[in-house]
């Protein structure tokens, strides 16, 4: 059986992890199934980089 591995959604860049409980959190996060629905601790989801961004503006 074929695993298809494209890529489905937005990437999502996270960090910093500083702790057991930050890598608990992602790890509930991913087994929810990466919900936008603010389950993930702001802190923890890193800010994209500037050059990602500077067009945006």
């Amino acid at each position: 059986m074929r695993v298809d591995r494209r890529p489905a959604g937005a990437v999502v860049r996270l960090g910093p992890l500083v702790g057991e409980a930050d890598a608990e959190a992602i790890g509930s996060w991913l087994r929810a199934g990466m919900p936008d629905d603010g389950s993930l601790p702001d802190g923890l989801r890193a800010a994209p980089a500037p050059w990602r961004v500077a067009r945006l503006n």
